[in-house]
């Protein structure tokens, strides 16, 4: 047996990998499917950067991709929803079974040495054998290097795919980010505080296929910095094909306002209120329809059931939470795997508004409504007036934000005076 002639053996040795895509986007309608698909390579080119590849559709469930660089190509799919699994691949032309089993079995013993294993083969095209033929005749040869056989729960997967007379070893392989490809399902507005809650809210999203902003509110103790870092962190490693923007609204007036005219137990659920509020400003101006928290039932005062339920009849747009039943060691698990566990970690609660009194975890309506008409008329709008904008891909720590422009910063669609995305 040797290796298929129509690949050299630089191919063979380390430049073709096999991209399998989420079954969210090949199990979808042919149409469907083939969206998904577009999308998902325009993301993966733009993770890719300048990496040169070459890139092809094996069917629906795959991609083909040629690099001299297999292990920087891996590492930046890894991030990119929409990949159950990247695999290095080595192919090789056979004609019996025996012959397969011959040439397999030195290319797949280091996978399995000392491990509990399985072999697990995918087959395609007319043989005289069946795929439980080559798993048992492999398994059986691997068997005397590894530590035994397990198909329940084996330490390696030895995985073989079997198309005509060529057969395809994956290895190095690792796990993508599932999920659906980014952008593919819309656009939302994240409030971002630098915590640990706001920046994995976005990332549940985004793993959903959904493109997400931030909108962050400046005030002496938010550490406006620190939060930008976390999106920016956040967006570097998992926004690939989309574009990195955190708007910022100058809160401070709002603040030092409800210190002055509101009950210290009002002050919080009405700072939280207008910060819905705001953003809901922001949302409208952009075109986006959907706000989105990182609030957890219980967490705080602001996100007790009932004052959820305040926050959203303070807008017009619904307000996701996918964190909304996520305990918080869950969520700051999480945040490890995603890489915003250490930004977050240092983020330091400072914005306590209570001035040492009891804080309402359940207030009325009307006494919120009242609160609130004590403060200054057009306070949101006075905030929307200072917008300003961090692009992530060049933001740095301490330079000035640039002001919103309409010009740049609405979609092409509001530009040009239409009404649909």
């Amino acid at each position: 047996m040797n290796t298929d002639p129509a690949i050299t053996q630089n191919e063979v040795s380390s430049a073709i990998a096999h991209v399998t895509l989420s079954p969210e986007i090949y199990l979808k309608s042919a149409t469907v499917g083939r969206k998904f698909a577009k999308k998902l390579r325009k993301n993966m080119r733009a993770a890719l950067g300048p990496i040169d590849v070459e890139m092809r559709q094996l069917g629906s469930a795959r991609l083909e991709i040629k690099t001299s660089d297999y292990k920087t190509v891996a590492d930046r799919l890894a991030r990119v929803f929409g990949i159950h699994s990247i695999a290095r691949v080595e192919t090789f032309h056979f004609e019996t079974l025996d012959d397969l089993v011959d040439t397999l079995t030195p290319h797949t013993q280091p996978l399995v040495a000392g491990k509990r294993f399985a072999v697990r083969v995918r087959r395609r095209g007319a043989h005289e054998w069946r795929r439980a033929d080559l798993e048992r005749a492999l398994g059986a040869a691997l068997l005397p290097v590894s530590n035994g056989v397990d198909l329940t729960s084996p330490e390696e997967t030895v995985h073989v795919r079997i198309e005509g007379q060529r057969a395809h070893v994956l290895l190095d392989r690792i796990a993508g980010a599932g999920g659906m490809p980014l952008a593919s399902q819309g656009r939302v507005l994240v409030l971002l505080s630098g915590g640990f809650d706001s920046p994995v809210a976005a990332w549940s999203l985004m793993s959903r296929g959904v493109a997400v902003e931030f909108v962050h509110f400046k005030l002496e103790c938010s550490q406006s910095d620190h939060a930008l870092a976390v999106g920016q962190q956040l967006w570097s490693e998992w926004g690939m094909g989309t574009r990195g923007r955190a708007h910022v609204l100058e809160f401070q007036p709002v603040k030092d306002a409800l210190r002055e005219k509101l009950d210290p137990r009002l002050r919080q659920i009405v700072l939280k209120r207008l910060m819905m509020m705001a953003g809901d400003g922001v949302a409208a101006r952009l075109g986006i329809p959907v706000l989105a928290t990182g609030e957890s039932i219980g967490q705080v005062s602001s996100q007790t059931f009932p004052h959820l339920v305040e926050l959203d009849q303070a807008v017009e747009r619904p307000i996701f939470r996918p964190l909304l039943t996520v305990d918080k060691n869950t969520i700051v698990q999480t945040s490890r795997r995603i890489g915003t566990f250490d930004l977050s970690s240092r983020a330091i609660e400072v914005c306590d508004l209570s001035d040492g009194s009891p804080v309402a975890t359940r207030a009325k309506h009307r006494d919120i409504v009242d609160a609130e008409g004590k403060l200054q008329s057009g306070i949101i709008d006075d905030a929307l007036d200072q917008w300003e904008v961090a692009d992530l891909g060049a933001w740095l720590p301490g330079e000035p934000l640039r002001r919103f422009d309409p010009s740049v910063d609405l979609p092409a669609w509001m530009r040009d005076g239409t009404t649909t995305a």
